[in-house]
């Protein structure tokens, strides 16, 4: 079928439940598609979302979009496909309701066919998202994901009809299975070809027909097998795609055409060789992500998406959790290109709620459509190397049937997919878990317990709900690998959920057990809700309850909100062997000799500075990431000393010193020799602001971005790091300011106006382009400093 984009020339509501009636008089607000509602929104201490969901407001948002049909196109086959809508929805044409969806992050197609009339249609599109709390994190409220309209003749392929998968892999020959499902919607039998060809760089490589007879007013599937020499293939450093290009045909004309890219790969999962790509052993280094942008919300805009695979590529990571839902196709489109490895996760509630209106309330009605969506959605995707069905199921312990629904699901996706493996995470248990520990899985999480072999009830109540399986994930569970092994000597493990704090060690343990194939720290990026999971406190212990209002992000990540690396971000980089270089993080001299206290999800609060103007000769601590067998630290010339570093210290070497502006170098020796230093210089006084762009030219088609990052600067152009100048940001030309954000966790500042205070002297800019070609000029001023100016390119 034809595809369209469908996200232009919206009109919103939004002022509660009200009679359809009353569309006609409301006042409506012009809006481009994607729309997070809930971002623009205040927060209030007393919003019953509460901490989960960063104390945001509910609501409901009315949609609205006139669909002008033409008489010839009357009796064209016609859908729209939504991506994403978070809260209940209603589609409603001509007053007439004629679909609901209910799950936030599943795609779902609405037949517009039969209900369209010549002339002008009024869709209508209700997003209740009112009942609170709704999640564990933030979501988003609206249709925050694109929309398509897809048209086409009686017989044709319906969206997510085109699947393709690689059987038999190897660099001389590959074979390629291709199959698509054809519609017939004539009232009478029809007989259909299916042409399928494959390209790799625009070049025609292979082909392969197959012929369907198609009963009328019914579906049909046509197949064949499609072999390759020398095929290019995909893989993490080299992720090579073709695309495959499907013509339908009846009596010798093409009645449709559709196409999907795709990789050939052999991916699997043994108990001897772990995780294998293209018969490659490999460990997966990973992160888990949440879907929301920071700044923009939960808004699903392309370049957001690939912005964000671009950070995690950039930071070392191979593999990348959905947590816990499927993403946008922008998102797995940029892993396809970027070769970045994607566990694709369906679910975090079955039939038992983690919140009171989470989708436990719709899941035994809907969860085969749903988990068919995201399956037969991203099938095609080379990045996708395993089907997640569940995290941290309430039901593991096999309650509420919890044993025979694990089955029913896996059995399921099997049937839909059968290449690929299914995963199912799981923590400790709930009822394992006392005092201020037991208020959810959270508490589960922390209470890691001791393996006691004659009485080990975790695995007891686990091994039924985890028999069928192909790869179990273990949250925050690395305690039990090595034991694991012989307890279950055939369980593939994944490490799916880690502490950053122990980062060191998760690590060592997956490398050294051959059960384990990978580990995925919680989280590659901070995210928005869960609030302040990873905080600090000082002078008092950290209570496990979500910290109070008006914190707004989980605070834990590699990367923050904006994907500005944090220090745990680079002691990866020396874990994982990319970062040669020593890293200095130093303790804060107002920390010294304080108790400070942090989750496990939490890190040291090193910064990567020397400039501390108002503690000259004070204590304080300067830790050393290196994977040198020893690091010496030294300040304005004096030497610190040497420590030893490496596996021995678990990468790190600290120093307690007296803070002394100047100078700062670690030097890291390997058999006694230097190897690599890192030195930092005390910055001067604030004077300017700097702009620094992630791209000078971006498409003028309205919806592309640019990620502008504001720092202030002294007369040396070093960034001064301790700088919380409120930045005003002025745009023109074809272009909007859409957001800005910074790393601070507790703001109450909107990321919907002009101006922020800067957080660690850095803040982040959303530039959006308005649909024309030319230049969008950027200036940002700050009171007492010189303005900054930027010019991004629209083509």
């Amino acid at each position: 079928m034809k595809k369209q984009l469908f996200d232009m020339d919206w009109e919103y509501h939004e002022f509660g439940f009200m009679p359809l009636e009353m569309t006609a008089i409301v006042p409506w607000q012009p809006i481009n598609l994607p729309h997070d509602a809930c971002i623009v929104k205040p927060r209030d201490a007393k919003n019953p979302s509460g901490s989960p969901e960063g104390f945001v407001a509910g609501g409901v948002v009315y949609y609205k979009k006139t669909i002008n049909v033409t008489e010839e196109c009357m009796g064209k086959q016609a859908l729209l496909e939504f991506e994403g809508v978070c809260g209940t929805t209603e589609v409603i044409l001509n007053k007439n309701l004629i679909a609901t969806h209910h799950y936030a992050y599943t795609g779902f197609q609405v037949d517009l066919t039969t209900s369209l009339e010549p002339g002008e249609n009024t869709l209508i599109v209700i997003v209740n998202d009112s009942a609170k709390p709704s999640a564990r994190w933030y979501q988003g409220t609206g249709i925050y994901r694109h929309v398509w309209l897809h048209t086409g003749e009686n017989v044709h392929v319906k969206p997510w009809g085109l699947q393709v998968s690689t059987p038999k892999v190897s660099t001389e020959h590959a074979l390629v299975d291709a199959k698509v499902k054809i519609t017939n919607s004539e009232n009478y039998d029809v007989n259909a070809i299916a042409n399928f060809k494959l390209y790799y760089d625009s070049y025609k490589v292979a082909e392969g027909t197959a012929n369907v007879a198609l009963a009328q007013n019914k579906e049909n599937m046509a197949s064949t097998q499609i072999a390759i020499d020398n095929p290019m293939l995909w893989s993490v450093e080299e992720p090579n795609l073709y695309k495959v290009v499907c013509e339908v045909s009846v009596e010798g004309i093409v009645v449709d055409s559709v196409e999907s890219t795709m990789g050939i790969r052999d991916v699997s999962f043994d108990i001897k060789n772990g995780f294998q790509l293209n018969g490659v052993s490999m460990k997966l280094k990973g992160g888990s992500v949440h879907h929301d942008h920071g700044p923009l919300g939960a808004a699903s805009y392309d370049r957001a998406e690939e912005r964000k695979a671009e950070l995690l590529k950039a930071s070392g990571f191979n593999a990348v959790r959905l947590a816990h839902n499927p993403f946008s196709p922008a998102f797995l489109d940029a892993c396809d290109r970027l070769g970045l490895l994607v566990v694709d996760e369906a679910f975090d509630v079955w039939r038992v709620g983690m919140t009171a209106n989470d989708y436990h309330l719709w899941f035994e009605k809907d969860w085969q459509q749903d988990l068919a969506s995201m399956i037969l959605r991203d099938y095609n995707h080379p990045s996708v190397i395993i089907w997640a069905v569940g995290n941290e199921i309430m039901e593991r312990d096999g309650q509420s049937e919890g044993y025979a629904w694990a089955k029913k699901i896996i059995d399921f996706t099997k049937e839909l997919d059968p290449t690929r493996a299914v995963n199912l995470a799981v923590c400790g248990l709930m009822d394992e878990v006392t005092g201020e520990l037991a208020m959810g899985n959270l508490g589960a999480n922390l209470a890691v317990d001791k393996i006691n072999p004659n009485n080990d009830r975790w695995a007891d109540k686990t091994e039924k709900f985890l028999e069928a399986a192909d790869v179990v994930g273990y949250n925050y569970l690395n305690s039990r690998y090595e034991y694991d092994a012989t307890r279950f000597p055939n369980r593939i493990i994944m490490g799916t959920e880690s502490y950053a704090s122990t980062q060191y060690d998760n690590w060592v343990d997956t490398v050294k057990n051959s059960n384990v194939v990978g580990d995925f720290v919680w989280t590659a990026i901070d995210y928005l809700g869960e609030v302040g999971v990873g905080r600090i406190e000082i002078n008092k212990e950290v209570s496990y309850i979500g910290a109070a209002y008006p914190w707004f992000y989980a605070s834990v990540g590699d990367m923050d909100v904006c994907g500005f690396k944090r220090p745990q971000s680079y002691f990866r980089d020396v874990l994982w062997g990319n970062r040669k270089k020593p890293y200095i993080g130093v303790l804060p001299p107002a920390y010294y000799g304080q108790s400070v206290n942090y989750l496990p999800w939490g890190w040291e609060p090193v910064e990567n500075h020397w400039s501390f103007p108002e503690y000259e000769g004070k204590p304080t601590r300067v830790d050393v990431y290196s994977d040198a067998d020893e690091v010496e630290l030294v300040i304005n010339g004096i030497s610190q000393g040497r420590k030893p570093a490496g596996a021995d210290v678990k990468l790190t070497a600290s120093f307690d010193v007296m803070y002394s502006a100047g100078t700062i170098e670690a030097i890291a020796y390997k058999d006694g020799i230097e190897s690599a230093r890192e030195t930092l210089t005390t910055s001067g006084a604030p004077v300017s602001v700097k702009l620094t762009v992630d791209r000078e030219s971006i498409k003028a088609e309205y919806g592309d971005l640019a990620y502008i990052t504001a720092e202030v600067v002294d007369k040396n152009g070093d960034p001064v790091s301790y700088a919380e100048n409120d930045i005003t940001f002025n745009v023109s030309g074809n272009g909007d300011l859409i957001a800005i954000g910074s790393g601070d966790p507790v703001s109450e500042e909107f990321f919907t106006a002009n101006h922020r205070k800067l957080f660690k002297g850095k803040a982040l800019a959303v530039i959006r382009s308005n649909g024309n070609a030319g230049e969008v000029i950027i200036e940002a001023t700050a009171d007492g400093l010189n303005a900054a100016q930027c010019i991004i390119n629209t083509i």
